[in-house]
């Protein structure tokens, strides 16, 4: 199942859906792998959870945050909106960087990029 705005609520629940837009680093994905089995996810028993997350407008936090916020976003994401985006030109605490080429989950398909973005962030504060 493709999951899209449209249809997140079934879609971030069905068995073998892929957040990702090319699929994950195969390093991230061995070392997920390991956490998994000792901590495995229950979809079904955070239902909830999952769905209330995905429902959340955190831009009234955003554009008022007084600490420096790095809001990294992908451009493929099936999931976020880029409504949000905006806040970063309304607060000068929160930065903004869009990554091409990247599902829902950039931190684990863009690695190199997201750190390399990350670490700029850090030295800059």
């Amino acid at each position: 199942m493709k999951v899209t705005r449209a249809n997140y609520q079934q879609g971030l629940l069905a068995p073998g859906v892929s957040e990702t837009l090319h699929g994950i680093d195969q390093h991230v994905y061995d070392q997920l792998r390991v956490v998994k089995q000792q901590f495995p996810f229950d979809r079904a028993a955070n239902r909830e959870l999952v769905t209330d997350v995905a429902r959340q407008d955190f831009r009234p936090t955003l554009a008022t945050t007084k600490v420096p916020t790095l809001l990294v976003t992908a451009n493929q994401s099936p999931f976020y909106q880029s409504a949000y985006a905006t806040v970063a030109k309304d607060n000068p605490m929160v930065h903004h960087l869009s990554i091409d080429q990247s599902g829902h989950v950039v931190m684990a398909e863009q690695v190199a990029v997201f750190n390399q973005v990350v670490s700029q962030f850090l030295h800059q504060l």
